[in-house]
């Protein structure tokens, strides 16, 4: 019994780890949205 809860521990511990990426790369990808959309509206300016 104690392997099979030790083997969701470690599961549960990866879904942890990636959640915490998966939120880490969904701020990076607004960031560059925004970023993107802030180049956009200057070179339009411009051009």
């Amino acid at each position: 019994m104690q392997g099979f809860l030790d083997r969701i521990s470690g599961v549960a511990d990866e879904v942890r780890s990636l959640a915490r990426r998966s939120s880490s790369s969904t701020g990076e990808i607004a960031s560059l949205v925004t970023d993107t959309r802030q180049r956009i509206t200057q070179l339009s300016q411009v051009l």
